[in-house]
């Protein structure tokens, strides 16, 4: 065979094979390219800010806590004299009060003291309860958001658990071990044991009906779960993301 036929038919068989890989390589990297952004956007992120601040916890906060209207101050102060003339006024809504307190009367949460002398135990999250007063509701006149009072509180006790010692220390948030120290390691006290209860508002804004329903959702108690940065699986992800972009065309 005549040699330079040879090299010739050589080298016109590696520019086509490069050519086939070329358009190969160029058809990969448009399908991955499809992918691969979109995989980007569903990797973990890192979720590890909590570390220096407790109060960043997700499991601190609760959907229905923005319906809870926390506020103290002299704007604020119960209108009893207010909410008694409006129970008169309103036969219905002073008979649905009582039925709502005999409804849950059984129901209310009993709290104990974190260190139980008499059987030696001891509460990992002590809980601190706060009895809840007030709730946002619109205000269809004003447009906005506004505050009702829960009426009688006493009475229906509508009662949210508070998790940690409240001393506003780095480790308040942590679960106790003793009742003079905590755990080591990231042991945090959470909201939990919800409750959804209907409770009889009033709405000193409303022009008519001024006792009202509202639904509340609240933690009942509290607790002691380990938390850990997943740091393996963020760079796991840094990784793969890496893999990915040797496709994109």
């Amino acid at each position: 065979m005549n040699p330079v036929k040879t090299l010739a038919a050589l080298v016109l068989l590696f520019t086509v094979c490069d050519l086939a890989l070329g358009r190969t390589s160029a058809r990969v990297g448009s399908l991955f390219s499809r992918f691969f952004p979109s995989a980007r956007l569903r990797q973990p992120q890192a979720t590890c800010d909590w570390l220096s601040d407790a109060s960043l916890l997700k499991e601190l906060k609760w959907t229905e806590r923005a319906d809870l209207c926390l506020e103290t101050g002299p704007q604020f102060q119960y209108p009893a004299k207010d909410v008694e003339t409006a129970l008169r006024n309103d036969p219905a809504a002073a008979q649905y009060l009582s039925y709502l307190t005999q409804c849950y009367a059984v129901q209310n949460q009993t709290y104990y003291q974190a260190w139980n002398q008499q059987y030696y135990t001891q509460d990992l999250c002590p809980v601190r309860p706060q009895l809840v007063d007030k709730v946002w509701r619109y205000n269809d006149l004003d447009r906005k958001m506004d505050h009702c009072y829960i009426v009688h509180p006493q009475l229906q006790r509508v009662e949210m658990a508070q998790c940690g010692d409240g001393l506003g220390t780095a480790d308040s948030q942590k679960c106790k071990m003793d009742l003079d120290s905590h755990f080591q390691g990231n042991y945090y006290c959470v909201p939990d044991g919800y409750a959804k209860r209907v409770v009889l508002v009033y709405c000193p804004w409303a022009v008519e009906n001024q006792c009202t329903v509202a639904n509340v959702r609240v933690p009942t108690g509290c607790s002691c779960k380990q938390y850990t940065c997943d740091k393996t699986r963020v760079r796991t992800s840094g990784s793969f993301s890496s893999f990915a972009s040797r496709f994109q065309g």
